[in-house]
Order: structure tokens, then C-alpha cells, then sequence
């Protein structure tokens, strides 16, 4: 003990005991140069001597971390601090490669409890918006160090180190994660604006099972527009499976582009981000089978007036002017015949009283008396028509002889009731998409029904 005393001021320094603990009961006295008198004494508080600095315990993380589960990384930290620690710590940690590292995370926290001589700290990280786990290199790690002090005033120290170029906390990151991928993607693009677009494909993950709810997102791109027709949520996935979906839409007019995309909004960090998109481009050319229709309905009704004008060509056949003319010239020679008899008397034969019989035979018939000659239903008809036709329906009966002026209508049969696809449908129709059907509706053409071998029945005007 070292005692000075200037001015009237005593001053004693008194050395603390090279262990650590708790001093209490302590009595300074003071005696005179002789040690025969005591001249004072003074009784001191009880008080804490802390000789040792705090220890940073060895980390407790046993296995490595996924370089895809960032987002809620856990460490733990121990300090071991016998005599009392009642700040707070700062632990840094920071994603290293050999491409490059991220930017480092600071966070301050507090003890949460102290057990067997040890104060515990516990620590949750999230690195999910400090880079692309993907582009790191295999060599990747997580490395941290912690800053705090003891109330005695003592700094951290580690065994293993305890800084930026030497880590306590060096932990590799290794590659087991998710895989999210698009498969057997299946779309109908032959299809005009305005038709349904029917697509399906497979959602597969590839690697370890996601708890992060994602989707799928499909959309319409025309220029810098950008329009969503369909979503599918997931909300977990298990490693190695392949989810189904299938959606539909009306095709926009003009040329577009399809794209599906999972996990847009970049949720779930996997091992290969570039398998997550699929597009595919639809030219404003491709008409489908609507155009295809059209074409074909507008050709069919073409070839439609040509076989009516051909019909009515063939079935109304020519006249033949030297049979009209002969037929003609008959009837006016049978007319000047009669005319020419009647006005023409005959001569009498004979005695009077009697007329001469107008037989032309150049000799006389022998025997008993003949009765009058029979005539046969065929000269009776003949005859009787022949003098009962004026010489204009005698003409008519001619022009009847030569055949009908108008065609004759074909019957309809089971060729024209069915057709076997759409390129046989006659023209002057448009196709009507119906809850009950597909059909094919025209004036002209009637009402077609579209059955599911692609081929058409006519329906009954009824």
C-alpha cells in the first residue's frame, strides 16, 4: 500500500488481488508510522473485481447452410463472461466468393439469457435482397464477426479469430435448393382474334421442397403492353414433384406474344433461374382455321354459282331450230289443207239423190257390202286430237316434245345432308359458336351441325 499526503490530502493506493471475484467486507484502517496507534478506519462497499476478458464461444451451427435459403439464416451466439456482461453485441456477417461478395449485415442485439456461466445471444439474417445466390461460385461462404464488451470494460476475444479477414463464423454454403421449371407447354396458336387459345403445362421443382407460396403468370404482349389472361398459385411444393395446369383465352386481333413466367415476383431463389420463362410468338399472318374457313367458304360459294349457271346450261336442252321450224310449217299446211276443203265443193257422182263416195281406190270392190272400217284407238285418238288442235297448241305440242325450258331439281339425298369435313360445305355460310355447338349457318346453304369426327350434318328446315 503506497500512502502520500500533500496539502493535508492523504492519497492511498491500495492493489486489487490478481484473481477475479467479489470483494465485500472490506475495512481500510489507518495507523501511525509505528504501527502502534490506529489513527482511522473506513469500511468499503462490497465490490466485483473482473481480472479475465470475455470469451466469444466456438459457433454451434454443426451443418452447412443453403446458399438458397438466405432468407432466415439463425446464429447463435455464447459469451463466456463469469462475472457480468450486460451490453449489447454487434454481429456482422457476409456472403463471400471468389466472383464477389456481398454486402455486409450489421444487427445490435441483446443477451436473452445466461446459463451455466454463459450469456447467449441469439441472431436472424436475411440476405435474400443482397444478391443472386445462383451466380455465386462452389467456394461460397458465410462469414461473421461480433464487437462487444464486458461491464468491466473488456473487449471480445476468440480462440479462432474474431475480424473480417479472420472470421469467427465461416460457414460454406452449399447448392441444395429448389428448381422451378416449365414443361410440356401445349398451345393451340393456329387460331384467328377471337378464338379460345387452350394451353396446358407442367410446373416441376426439380430440387428441395418450397414452403414459399409462388405462381405461375401468363400474359399477352403486344408491343409495350402487357396483359395478364391467367394465374395459378402455389403455395408449397415438394422436392422432385410436377403440378398441372391448364387455362384458356380469347386470342387478341393482330400479332402478340405469349409468355409464361414462374415465380415473377422472384420469391423462391433456386438453383437455375433462366428455365423459369416461356414464350412463344404469333404472327399477325396466321389466320387459323377461321381464316382457313373463310377462304374455303368464300371459294366454295364461287364454285357454287359456276355449278348452278353449268346445272341450268345442262338441264335446259337445246332447241333445234329446223324441228320448231318443220313443226311450224306442218301445222300451217294442215290449217291451209282444211281451210282449202272446206271452201272447195266436191263433185256428184251418180244419180241424184246420192253422193259419190270419196274413194280414192283405182278399183271397185266385189262381194256383198262391207260395213264401215273400224278405226283403231290410235287413229281415233290421233285423228280427234289432230282435228281438235288449233295450230298455236298444235306449235306449244311441238316446243313440249322438245323438253322442259326449266332445270329439273335434283333430289336430295344423303350425300347432300352429310359431308365429311368443312372443305365440302357449300358456300355463302358463317360458322356459329354456340353452348350447344359448332354451326354452319347460311341463307342459301341452310343449317349445318359440326359433329365430333369434323364432319357436318345438315339440319332439317323444320
Amino acid at each position: 500500500m503506497v500512502v502520500s499526503v500533500m496539502e493535508g490530502v492523504l492519497t492511498a493506493s491500495i492493489p486489487t488481488p490478481e484473481s477475479s471475484g467479489l470483494i465485500h467486507g472490506l475495512t481500510l484502517s489507518l495507523w501511525d508510522p509505528l504501527q502502534t496507534e490506529q489513527l482511522s478506519a473506513t469500511s468499503v462497499g462490497s465490490f466485483l473485481l473482473d481480472n479475465d476478458p470475455p470469451i466469444l464461444a466456438p459457433s454451434s451451427i454443426a451443418a452447412t447452410i443453403s446458399r438458397y435459403h438466405l432468407d432466415a439464416v439463425d446464429i447463435g451466439l455464447n459469451i463466456i463472461e463469469p462475472q457480468a456482461w450486460t451490453s449489447p453485441v454487434e454481429l456482422t456477417c457476409q456472403v463471400k466468393s471468389i466472383s464477389g461478395s456481398w454486402d455486409s449485415v450489421v444487427l445490435t442485439r441483446n443477451a436473452t439469457t445466461v446459463f451455466d456461466g454463459k450469456t447467449m445471444f441469439s441472431f436472424t439474417f436475411d440476405f435474400s435482397q443482397m444478391g443472386d445466390p445462383s451466380t455465386l461460385s462452389q467456394q461460397a461462404t458465410l462469414a461473421c464477426w461480433a464487437v462487444g464488451m464486458d461491464d468491466a470494460g473488456w473487449t471480445l476475444s476468440s480462440a479462432v479469430g474474431n475480424s473480417e479477414l479472420d472470421p469467427w463464423l465461416e460457414a460454406p454454403l452449399n447448392n441444395i435448393g429448389p428448381d422451378l421449371a416449365l414443361e410440356n407447354v401445349v398451345v393451340n396458336t393456329d387460331v384467328a382474334a377471337g378464338e379460345k387459345v387452350r394451353l396446358s403445362f407442367n410446373v416441376v421443382n426439380g430440387g428441395e421442397g418450397v414452403d414459399t407460396p409462388f405462381n405461375a403468370t401468363i400474359e399477352i404482349v403486344q408491343g409495350e403492353q402487357r396483359t395478364m389472361v391467367g394465374r395459378s398459385i402455389f403455395y408449397s411444393m415438394d422436392e422432385n414433384t410436377a403440378k398441372s395446369v391448364k387455362r384458356s383465352f380469347e386470342a387478341p386481333a393482330g400479332q402478340w406474344t405469349l409468355e409464361i413466367t414462374v415465380d415473377q415476383e422472384q420469391l423462391v431463389w433456386e438453383i437455375d433461374e433462366t428455365n423459369n420463362l416461356w414464350s412463344t410468338s404469333v404472327s399477325a399472318s396466321s389466320g387459323g382455321l377461321g381464316a382457313m374457313a373463310v377462304f374455303l367458304s368464300a371459294t366454295a360459294f364461287l364454285g357454287l354459282i359456276g355449278a348452278v349457271f353449268l346445272m341450268r346450261k345442262r338441264s335446259a336442252p337445246a332447241v333445234d331450230e329446223d324441228k320448231l321450224v318443220a313443226a311450224l310449217a306442218v301445222t300451217n299446211d294442215t290449217a291451209e289443207e282444211r281451210t282449202a276443203a272446206e271452201t272447195t265443193p266436191h263433185p256428184r257422182r251418180g244419180p241424184p239423190g246420192k253422193v259419190a263416195t270419196s274413194s280414192t281406190s283405182a278399183q271397185p270392190t266385189r262381194g256383198p257390202p262391207r260395213g264401215p272400217q273400224k278405226p283403231t284407238a290410235a287413229t281415233t285418238t290421233a285423228s280427234t286430237d289432230q282435228d281438235d288442235l288449233t295450230p298455236q297448241a298444235m306449235a306449244a305440242q311441238y316446243l313440249q316434245a322438245l323438253g322442259p325450258a326449266t332445270p329439273i331439281e335434283p333430289e336430295e339425298t344423303d350425300a347432300t345432308r352429310h359431308v365429311s369435313d368443312y372443305s365440302q360445305l357449300p358456300g355463302g355460310g358463317e360458322y356459329e359458336y354456340t353452348p350447344e355447338g359448332t354451326f354452319y349457318v347460311g341463307a342459301s346453304c341452310g343449317r349445318w351441325r359440326l359433329n365430333d369426327d369434323k364432319s357436318f350434318t345438315r339440319l332439317s328446315d323444320e
